[in-house]
């Protein structure tokens, strides 16, 4: 098996479109399906008949029925608990706890036109307040102190309070997973604790590509990586949770970093996040210039 190491998000989804009638390899993982909408169509991802693990069927993308989940791992807001403790102050819950005064220039995000991790959260807001409410939101977020960072490990690793660094804010956008990266020597704690109720979800996929020289052998890549052996690792070597029905966590996650409830997650349709992404990110961009 030969690894072309590639880009991510919309970098890899651009490349998949660009050289799809003469592609660098035979299959493609790392799609998610906030980027799917812009390959649906297009004759990127060949619908191969895959096996689909069990518990895989609910990540289906119906406009793309080639494309198998390997792993997702839910963005969301995580929070500092010892800091809300230690100011005897509540902790936020929702995105609507993130606006309110209590909480002023507590948050830090990543930029949503820099990397997935924002832009998530940006689609979470999209999501949660409408297509007419969600620019409103943002300048309520602006108004009450958000500092927006260029990258995720900017924003978790200098700037949250429980980062590892000296950061001053502690609420961070980052992953459900996050809180399996704070546990304490003994197991007994974790640093960051996620918050269910601002989770969008955020699923990676693999594929055989459509014009791939050996469809065959990239059809057993696809279902390798969705076998047990692989799915029970995926926690410990990618902080991403298996899609695979019947994989259990680790013990840390299970108790500090269990999987969203699906059905609960935030989430968007491929082909809308595909027909409105650069305009929602253009009056993004006004809105974060003010």
């Amino acid at each position: 098996l030969k690894i072309v190491a590639g880009d991510s998000g919309q970098k890899l989804v651009s490349k998949l479109l660009l050289t799809k009638d003469a592609p660098v390899a035979d299959a493609v993982y790392g799609f998610t399906g906030n980027t799917s909408g812009q390959l649906e169509g297009k004759k990127v991802i060949a619908d191969a008949g895959a096996k689909v693990p069990p518990g895989g069927d609910q990540f289906a993308l119906k406009g793309l029925p080639g494309a198998v989940a390997v792993d997702t791992g839910d963005v969301c807001v995580n929070i500092d608990p010892s800091y809300f403790s230690s100011k005897n102050l509540a902790e936020p819950a929702t995105l609507d706890d993130l606006v309110k005064p209590e909480y002023k220039d507590l948050m830090v995000t990543p930029d949503p036109a820099q990397g997935d991790t924002g832009l998530a959260f940006l689609y979470a807001t999209i999501a949660a307040k409408g297509n007419d409410g969600w620019q409103g939101y943002w300048k309520q977020l602006l108004a009450n102190g958000l500092k927006v960072d260029p990258s995720w490990s900017e924003a978790w690793e200098k700037d949250f309070t429980a980062g590892g660094g000296n950061g001053k804010y502690p609420i961070v956008v980052s992953y459900a997973s996050s809180p399996a990266a704070t546990v304490s020597k003994d197991g007994a704690s974790a640093g960051a604790k996620s918050l269910d109720a601002t989770c969008f979800a955020q699923t990676e996929y693999v594929g055989v590509l459509e014009k791939a020289k050996n469809p065959a052998g990239a059809k057993k890549v696809v279902e390798w990586l969705t076998s047990e052996q692989v799915q029970k690792a995926i926690p410990d070597s990618m902080y991403m949770y298996p899609v695979r029905e019947g994989v259990a966590l680790p013990d840390a996650w299970a108790k500090f970093a269990p999987r969203p409830d699906e059905t609960k997650v935030f989430s968007l349709e491929p082909k809308q996040i595909a027909k409105n992404r650069e305009a929602w990110l253009s009056d993004l961009e006004s809105i974060l210039g003010q």
